[in-house]
């Protein structure tokens, strides 16, 4: 894996580079630059600080982001398939439209982000913080989301064909038009929704 200081990597990228792949950036400060469409696959993004970054339509596929800070980060579009986001926090992110496949976010922190339209499956979200994340239209079929809180999260046109939501906390959450087909979720989980309306149960019934 190949590294630059933060002063090469963001001199390349103002001269207009944009393939970072396999480059270790482990720990550094990277806030508020624009690295729309910059590839950083398989990247080692460790404990990196992208706060208020731009990374519309970026590509991280397969990078480590392990404990980095995600907050306000616009990664619209943007390809996460099969990142490892653990202990992230991506406090009010825009992950809409994102490819986010097989991630591992556990113990991840999204809280008022939003994941309208982004696919999730198979995502790994065990005990991740989910509060208010808009999820409308968002695919997360298989996902993972044992132990998450999904408190005040809008699933709205959800797809969330068997995902286990063994002991999720779903207190205050819009499951309007979801899709749970064989959904691992009990009838006391889905009791602390707020809106069941015209959704898909495990067992194929519609409300």
């Amino acid at each position: 894996m190949s590294q630059l200081s933060r002063d090469e990597f963001v001199a390349k990228v103002e001269q207009g580079e944009t393939s970072f792949s396999n480059l270790d950036l482990s720990g550094m400060v990277l806030e508020r630059l624009d690295l729309s469409r910059v590839s950083l696959r398989q990247a080692d993004l460790t404990a990196v600080n992208l706060t208020s970054t731009t990374l519309v339509k970026s590509n991280l596929d397969g990078a480590i982001l392990r404990g980095a800070t995600l907050t306000l980060v616009n990664a619209r579009g943007a390809n996460w398939r099969g990142t490892n986001l653990c202990g992230a926090d991506g406090v009010m992110a825009n992950l809409s439209l994102a490819l986010l496949s097989g991630v591992d976010g556990t113990a991840v922190t999204l809280d008022g982000a939003s994941c309208a339209g982004a696919t999730l499956t198979e995502a790994r979200l065990v005990r991740a913080s989910l509060v208010g994340v808009d999820f409308t239209g968002a695919d997360l079929s298989r996902a993972d989301l044992r132990r998450a809180r999904l408190v005040g999260a809008t699933l709205q046109g959800a797809k969330l064909c068997y995902a286990n939501l063994t002991l999720a906390d779903c207190t205050g959450a819009d499951f309007t038009d979801a899709d749970l087909t064989g959904a691992i979720v009990t009838a006391e989980t889905l009791a602390q929704a707020q809106r069941l309306t015209g959704a898909i149960m495990p067992d194929g019934s519609r409300l």
